[in-house]
């Protein structure tokens, strides 16, 4: 059975969007019996692996998030919330799926700004242990900013066994549209996923290149850009 927890991560020391206070109003309003845990700094090892170790010294925090979940559901169980999904209606129901479930977010690609699972899952830990296989950055100090769910749909699942896959739900099971950013809500809908994408931001010439310098740093030199 999947516990009742609630993960989410926030690394970076920034203050938080306003928004996400009424987001986690509707945790707490549709979830009120879960235990809510927030991952940071200071209780998750970010040199746990090179790739999380990489992504937090260039300050890609994003991708550092997507380490720290996994390894949460790996080690806890329960389920775990990007900071920009709105809770919609109790997931009460869904806690007896023995492997834990997810949503599609687009036709193609699973969604993971929710992801729920039992503690040891066989998928989470592959993913997890994916991610301690890879570096962040590559040899010429460029960030490799795989979205996660391009990594979970079409590395990790086709190896994992069918009847140790978690429930899929089809489109719709967590509104929005990551293409489109349309939210359509219909009674099938358990949340809203808003995909502030904080990891997609654009940069100069100037800024591309003083981070491809950081990077290269960081990967062979260990340097700590993070504050």
């Amino acid at each position: 059975m999947i516990p009742k927890i609630i993960h989410y991560c926030w690394f970076g020391h920034n203050e938080k969007p306003a928004k996400f206070k009424e987001y986690l109003e509707s945790w707490k309003k549709h979830l009120p019996e879960y235990t809510l845990k927030e991952w940071n700094e200071e209780n998750f090892d970010v040199n746990i692996c090179n790739y999380s170790r990489e992504a937090y010294y260039t300050r890609n925090m994003a991708f550092v998030s997507d380490v720290c979940r996994v390894y949460a559901l790996l080690t806890e169980g329960g389920i775990y919330l990007d900071t920009d999904v709105n809770i919609l209606k109790s997931l009460d129901e869904k806690l007896d799926l023995k492997n834990g479930f997810l949503g599609m977010e687009t036709e193609t690609l699973i969604g993971t700004g929710l992801m729920a699972a039992p503690k040891g899952a066989m998928w989470v830990s592959a993913l997890f242990n994916y991610y301690k296989r890879q570096r962040f950055i590559n040899i010429w100090g460029h960030p490799m900013r795989t979205p996660n769910t391009k990594i979970l749909t079409y590395k990790i699942m086709p190896k994992i066994p069918t009847y140790k896959r978690p429930k899929v739900f089809p489109m719709g099971f967590i509104g929005g549209d990551f293409i489109n950013h349309t939210f359509e809500i219909t009674p099938n809908t358990f949340a809203v996923h808003y995909y502030q994408g904080s990891w997609k931001y654009k940069k100069t010439l100037k800024v591309k290149l003083k981070n491809l310098a950081q990077g290269f740093c960081v990967r062979h030199f260990k340097t700590d850009f993070s504050k």
